[in-house]
């Protein structure tokens, strides 16, 4: 004996189990499903680059350094990369201090440090990029600035 709708529009009600510490839940009966799916519009899922790039290189005194804006604020960045060398050969613990200008024009500076000759250290976030040299080294600082139009 099937239960009459809860709704009107709906089916059945499903059968209520019996109570009691016996009692066993029961399974719900399938349901027929039919009919199709269609997508309406693809999506390229393709990796684009960059509209254009800017690129600049910058070189931290072997001594006091002052902090400078390395990378802008940038809302169409699409990633900057920084690479730090030594113009000579590289110094064990030389490198850079990269953050917010606050963090680079603290003393002693704060924020990221990115050790001379280990990588190509992305930035995929749009804030503005400060750097600041280890205040003893003489670095070379390749920064390029990736961005959508």
């Amino acid at each position: 004996m099937a239960a009459a709708p809860t709704h009107p529009g709906q089916g059945p009600a499903a059968p209520t189990a019996p109570a009691g510490p016996d009692a066993v839940p029961h399974a719900p009966d399938p349901v027929q499903v039919g009919g199709t799916v269609h997508i309406g519009r693809a999506v390229d899922a393709q990796t684009q680059a960059a509209d254009f790039g800017a690129y600049a290189t910058y070189v931290t005194p072997a001594g006091a350094d002052t902090a400078r804006q390395v990378l802008p604020y940038d809302s169409n960045r699409h990633r900057g990369v920084i690479t730090v060398s030594a113009p000579g050969a590289i110094v064990a613990g030389s490198g850079v201090w990269i953050g917010t200008q606050a963090q680079c024009q603290a003393s002693p500076p704060v924020g990221g440090f990115l050790p001379a000759g280990q990588a190509n250290y992305l930035v995929e976030h749009n804030q503005a990029v400060w750097m600041i040299g280890d205040g003893t080294n003489s670095l070379r600082v390749t920064v390029a600035n990736e961005r959508w139009s």
